[in-house]
């Protein structure tokens, strides 16, 4: 049998044996990360909403032909949208040890939260600059 080398060995596990969990990373993979969760009622939600020249510009990015006038192609929104499924929620909680309630914003990217902050520039950098202007607040009926 193949012996594991020392430094693999710290690195996947603690002295207990017990599988230590792995960070987070930049871009989540899966199925999950790709589908926005459903919006409740009541909920203060904010999402991607591109405009053309946005998809455009995006598309020629990512090797699609994308005219320069008329409509975007399907094909286009529906890649963005399934790589860029960004939400915001505005969230009301009471952390551990704290005497009342706070707003905090839950970035989430599909149905993975992000980063749960209350400063709106860490929800501006989590998204990018080029991501952060296209946000607009999804309205509940």
């Amino acid at each position: 049998m193949t012996e594991v080398p020392s430094a693999l060995s710290t690195a996947t596990s603690d002295p207990g044996g017990r599988a230590r969990p792995r960070r987070a990373r930049s871009n989540i993979p899966g199925q999950r990360a790709g589908i926005l969760p459903p919006v409740r009622e009541g909920e203060i939600v904010f999402r991607l909403f591109p405009d053309n020249e946005t998809l455009r510009v995006w598309g020629r990015r990512y090797h699609f032909k994308v005219k320069e006038h008329g409509p975007v192609p399907k094909k286009v929104k529906e890649h963005f949208s399934r790589w860029n499924a960004w939400s915001v929620r505005i969230v009301v909680v009471k952390p551990p040890g704290a005497r009342s309630f706070g707003s905090y914003y839950q970035v989430m990217q599909g149905s993975y939260e992000r980063r749960l902050t209350q400063d709106p520039d860490m929800v501006k950098r989590e998204l990018g600059p080029e991501l952060y202007p296209l946000l607009r607040r999804v309205k509940t009926t």
